[in-house]
């Protein structure tokens, strides 16, 4: 079975909620809203829970394209780091 997961990822410091915070979230709020770090332990806890695929999309965050480019790279080298 090929299980698909994906997720919208917004700056919750932008009014967007949920999304991307600061601060670390309540562990029953994730993938809703938590930290990079935290959405990095939740691609990590779905690739051993058998997902194959995980869409993570960063662009629905109102930042520049190089903060958005740097953030999807601490995201892959923190997965990768795992």
């Amino acid at each position: 079975m090929r299980v698909t997961i994906g997720l919208s990822v917004r700056r919750q410091d932008c009014g967007s909620t949920p999304g991307l915070t600061a601060q670390k979230a309540d562990i029953e709020h994730v993938p809703a809203t938590g930290t990079l770090g935290q959405y990095v332990d939740y691609a990590r806890a779905a690739a051993e829970a058998g997902v194959h695929e995980l869409f993570i999309d960063f662009g629905q965050s109102r930042v520049t394209l190089e903060e958005r480019t740097d953030m999807a790279g601490r995201f892959i080298d923190g997965v990768r780091a795992g």
